[in-house]
């Protein structure tokens, strides 16, 4: 059964993906427990004036990050 995720857990997912370079903000963390995994929906802002390929660069960093526990 899945259930929220402490909001510790949550905290530090923000913190995470907040603290890689190119990421402007953190929109949206939701994050909930199945079993001994953890299913993170996270929604980032970055620049406006960033190419595609950037803004995808700072995507994929954020969840790497966020895979290690500390920025990428």
């Amino acid at each position: 059964m899945d259930r929220q995720a402490d909001p510790a857990v949550v905290e530090a997912v923000r913190r995470v993906a907040a603290a890689v370079a190119g990421v402007r903000g953190v929109e949206k963390v939701l994050v909930r427990k199945s079993g001994l995994e953890y299913f993170v929906d996270i929604h980032v802002e970055v620049d406006a004036e960033a190419t595609v390929r950037e803004g995808t660069r700072s995507g994929t960093r954020s969840r790497t990050g966020c895979w290690r526990g500390t920025p990428p």
